[in-house]
């Protein structure tokens, strides 16, 4: 099966996000800034892995984006790393 890399996968949710009538968009593109640099800056080569989305689950992605960020993820972080996941097949 095909996986989209990080880019790919990213470009997909904005896409989809920004053409749905939200509440409040801006917080999950807040949420998706703060994942990308976060995962950026600990693990720069993670996000050029074209296998990342086949190589670590979306559970162990929540789990590492919460030890990086040091504290419980919120609901918009769980909703982006969720979109990601699904738009990265």
């Amino acid at each position: 099966m095909y996986m989209k890399n990080w880019q790919q996968a990213k470009l997909a949710f904005l896409t989809d996000h920004l053409n749905k009538s939200r509440a409040i968009p801006d917080q999950k593109l807040r949420s998706l800034n703060y994942i990308e640099n976060a995962i950026k800056n600990s693990y720069p080569l993670m996000l050029k892995d074209k296998d990342l989305f086949k190589d670590i689950t979306e559970s162990e992605f929540m789990d590492l984006y919460t030890t990086l960020k040091g504290r419980r993820i919120n609901r918009y972080d769980k909703s982006v790393i969720h979109g990601l996941y699904k738009f990265s097949i």
